[in-house]
């Protein structure tokens, strides 16, 4: 890599006016466990990065720098410094996992077919990328954790059960094409957890197929069926849980509802239309953003000019 000016330690990586030098690199503190969010263009320069979620493994001022990410794949970033003149010259190794090279594989259009199997294998449609992707590393760890114990108690009929995770990013169309991947691959369970729009479109598409879809997430129900199963918690549920102790708070009568444009949100709106009005309480605005959306300025001036008391979001 090319010298960059003196770093003066490690803390312009993650702040500052020198911050995002490596990757837009941005981090609220360079210590061991803080959290690291930088942008990867690997697709040339009209394409969207690559967010890459980590956190910080190791650090020793003007020597090294680890950095351990979980989304989109995992791996390790490690950087070692030196000095250079007028500057310091930095040295960086990326490391990677199986799923995480044949992501990139497939992004450049290369096919990327496990072979076969003797094993049973079990299908994770996630959100690794995109605006889902900070609940996926969980999702992602939940699910090794289970299989680890299920694979410990002697598996299936004594067949250790293998595990292949793929990719909405955050998009239900992604996620249809992912999903055919995953049963392409052998899969005749895929547990979804993604946004309801993915699970919808995924359960449409694949249609008659004999393949089990679970959506173990929370949920607004309706798409059940045979092979098709919704376990994840009913808006309804969490609104007449948390409202009537809401209402019950000196001057909280004013609702704004605010969230993203897809099946979710807009039946949680219509559910809180019907239950809020019991309590008391009454909406006094309701907007939608669409999915990806960065900048919320509109929605809080609204928020702002409504005079809401509490906001009920799905953003």
């Amino acid at each position: 890599m090319d010298r960059i000016p003196t770093l003066g330690g490690l803390q312009p990586f993650g702040a500052g006016e020198e911050a995002g030098w490596l990757f837009g690199g941005v981090c609220g503190r360079v210590e061991p466990g803080a959290a690291v969010h930088m942008a990867v263009h690997l697709s040339g320069s009209g394409a969207e990065p690559v967010e890459i979620l980590g956190r910080i493994a190791a650090a020793r001022p003007y020597v090294y720098l680890d950095i351990v990410h979980d989304q989109p794949w995992r791996g390790l970033i490690k950087l070692r410094f030196g000095a250079a003149d007028g500057g310091t010259r930095v040295r960086l190794i990326a490391e990677l996992d199986q799923p995480g090279l044949e992501r990139l594989m497939r992004r450049r259009g290369f096919p990327t077919a496990r072979n076969a199997s003797s094993h049973p294998r079990l299908g994770l449609l996630t959100s690794k990328s995109g605006p889902g992707s900070p609940f996926a590393t969980s999702i992602d760890n939940a699910a090794m954790l289970a299989l680890e114990e299920v694979n410990a108690e002697g598996g299936i009929h004594g067949r250790r059960v293998e595990l292949i995770v793929g990719d909405d990013a955050s998009d239900p169309e992604t996620g249809v094409m992912e999903a055919r991947r995953l049963v392409q691959a052998g899969c005749r369970t895929i547990l979804i957890a993604t946004t309801s729009a993915t699970y919808t479109s995924v359960a449409e598409a694949l249609g008659d197929a004999p393949v089990l879809l679970v959506q173990p997430v929370m949920n607004e129900g309706g798409s059940g069926g045979r092979l098709r199963l919704q376990l994840g918690e009913r808006p309804g549920d969490q609104l007449a849980t948390a409202t009537k102790p809401l209402t019950q708070m000196e001057g909280v009568r004013r609702s704004f509802l605010a969230g993203n444009d897809y099946c979710w949100p807009r039946t949680t709106h219509g559910l809180a239309r019907q239950l809020l009005p019991r309590y008391g309480a009454r909406i006094v605005g309701e907007e939608f953003a669409s999915m990806g959306t960065r900048d919320f300025a509109q929605i809080v001036e609204s928020i702002q000019k409504s005079g809401a008391d509490i906001v009920p979001r799905r953003i």
